[in-house]
């Protein structure tokens, strides 16, 4: 039969970590010249980065970034440790290879391998565009298309601006319908200047409540 694959989120941690897949070559060098406690302690990372992973549904890019270090770590020991193994060509390989890790490093910038694909969210890249704009304080619901699988990417009712969620000067808020007047009439009594807005996830329409609608 076929042999297997490696899990697919060790792939994606080998590409999002290092800028050219070559460098994986130098790894297990790296993980052989682990000879001291203080070189032990920055690798065992990586062997916790999987357990603290194990029983999460998702897996994307962002979380790779937290070994990046020790990859780059292990590629440099990597190469340190050829060096060493061929003390007579130490100086060759010693230029060679820093100049080889350095150029394919390089090869990998967006500026030259092409455009960089983009991650942002544009229902969030617009609303903050336009939140600097808005009547402070204020109260922003906001809607989503339930036809939007990707939905929860462009998740924006987080309130990190002030301890008290009384105190942010703009409070996002879920679309709830018809509940949304339990919000409305919690805000006008206690904070009556408060300025209530609605900003549509799909079209990226932003919208001032009526008055009539507290």
């Amino acid at each position: 039969g076929s042999a297997r694959r490696p899990p697919r989120p060790i792939i994606q941690t080998l590409q999002w970590t290092l800028p050219q897949s070559l460098l994986i070559a130098l790894l297990p060098i790296g993980l052989l010249a682990l000879r001291t406690n203080r070189r032990w302690v920055m690798a065992a990372t990586l062997g916790l980065y999987p357990l603290m992973y194990i029983t999460w549904v998702m897996f994307l890019p962002y979380y790779a970034a937290v070994v990046a270090p020790i990859m780059a770590f292990l590629v440099v020991l990597g190469a340190r440790q050829i060096v060493e193994s061929f003390p007579n060509q130490r100086q060759f390989l010693s230029a060679w290879l820093a100049t080889s890790i350095v150029f394919v490093a390089i090869l990998s910038l967006p500026e030259l391998h092409g455009k960089d694909t983009s991650t942002t969210s544009e229902a969030m890249t617009a609303f903050n565009k336009i939140e600097p704009t808005l009547s402070k304080p204020a109260v922003v619901f906001f809607t989503y298309s339930t036809g939007d699988p990707m939905a929860w990417r462009h998740e924006q009712t987080y309130n990190i601006a002030a301890a008290a969620i009384d105190d942010e000067p703009v409070v996002r808020a879920q679309d709830l319908g018809e509940r949304n007047i339990e919000l409305i009439r919690y805000y006008a009594a206690k904070q009556p200047k408060r300025t209530f807005y609605s900003f549509d996830q799909k079209t990226l329409k932003l919208k001032e409540l009526p008055v009539e609608s507290r």
